[in-house]
């Protein structure tokens, strides 16, 4: 079991959070493995295998501000690989987006409204054998239109094709 935790950023920079991996013991119970993605205001955890290993990695994502005036909200997805012993390593696997490679591990999506992915879910999208994801923007799909007036942020789905090789 992963979880998520963090709290909102009050700028660049104060992004607090992290992973905690929790191992069951066969009982009913967990037992505390550790954390990893320190520094991070975690908004969620999707576990499955994006790489040739067969062990459990963990796609998050991470909330923050970045450096730019006023602090842009940005979210990113970031996926770390998983050891087969309850340990996360990020993975350094270079993504693409729409066929140009990105300049680091990872997705990033700044948008000043905050509208960047926050909730997923994982499955063979494009029927090549491996795992997927697809996120939305908020966590509001459920509600008409209009239902929170000129709050209510557009709906947006950022749809990820896993590589194969931890991206």
């Amino acid at each position: 079991l992963v979880t998520a935790s963090g709290k909102a950023a009050d700028g660049p920079g104060q992004e607090t959070g992290f992973a905690t991996v929790l191992l069951g013991s066969g009982n009913g119970s967990f037992t505390n493995a550790g954390r990893f993605a320190g520094g991070h205001a975690v908004g969620s955890v999707l576990l499955g295998t994006f790489d040739a290993g067969n062990t459990l990695d963990a796609l998050l994502a991470v909330h923050s501000f970045d450096a730019g005036p006023g602090g842009l909200p940005q979210g990113s997805l970031v996926l770390y690989l998983g050891n087969g012993a309850g340990g996360f390593n990020p993975s350094s696997a270079l993504w693409s987006l729409e066929g140009a490679a990105t300049a680091k591990a990872g997705f990033d999506k700044p948008n000043s409204e905050g509208i960047h992915p926050c909730f997923g879910g994982l499955a063979d999208l494009n029927l090549d054998g491996r795992l997927d994801a697809v996120y939305t923007s908020n966590d509001s799909i459920a509600f008409p239109d209009g239902s929170f007036d000129s709050e209510q942020p557009p709906l947006a789905l950022t749809i990820l094709t896993n590589n194969g090789a931890g991206g």
